[in-house]
């Protein structure tokens, strides 16, 4: 039997519903998501209000096409350096909490781009864990990162952010090329092109 216009009417609303509802289920999958302060998502390139210049009451405002604000850190096996070490090298530098699902999740598509472009200085600086919890988790991943502590939390006051993963990629030049607040499913495309337009090559 042959649906009247009412059923066929009703059934065509059904199937635009499903469809709408599929297609919002699609758009979000792919916005970037993290452990966030707040409830709002910030997409690629979100700019930070920025913190203070170390030793100085000048603000520094942290944003893409800015000079990355220079800091010092102790790494995880006790070593002191300096984010202005590695200028004239490209910088993955990620912010991260072992309790934040989606920072260890983008970590092995980070691993991937340490693998495909070695010469790219990945510094991976823990934000909110105990130094243990940390050491014991960058332990047991084996990753080759830069991995560095931020137990006063006075990097967290030079790039504050409204949540975690978040990472900045520098160019060899010091300066500020991409800014990530938030992760996806799939990151490496996203740090791929960010290191390639900041310069780096394979």
């Amino acid at each position: 039997m042959r649906p009247t216009k009412t059923e066929f009417t009703q059934r065509c609303r059904t199937f635009l519903r499903l469809l709408l509802a599929a297609l919002l289920t699609l758009i979000l999958s792919s916005s970037l998501v993290g452990c966030f302060n707040s409830s709002s998502k910030q997409d690629p390139g979100a700019e930070n209000p920025g913190g203070q210049d170390p030793g100085t009451t000048k603000p520094v405002e942290v944003k893409e096409g800015s000079i990355a604000p220079d800091f010092e850190f102790i790494t995880m096996d006790g070593k002191k350096g300096k984010l202005s070490d590695y200028k004239g090298k490209v910088i993955l530098l990620n912010f991260w909490a072992s309790w934040c699902g989606p920072c260890v999740n983008e970590m092995p598509d980070m691993q991937r781009i340490a693998k495909d472009y070695p010469s790219v200085v990945i510094l991976a600086v823990n934000r909110g864990d105990s130094a243990a919890d940390a050491k014991k988790f960058a332990n047991d991943k084996g990753y080759s990162f830069i991995w560095a502590l931020d137990e006063d939390s006075s990097i967290q006051k030079i790039y504050p952010s409204n949540g975690i993963p978040y990472t900045i990629v520098i160019d060899k030049d010091g300066v500020i090329g991409t800014i990530y607040v938030g992760s996806a499913s799939d990151m490496y495309p996203y740090f791929e092109k960010a290191i390639k337009d900041a310069g780096a090559t394979k």
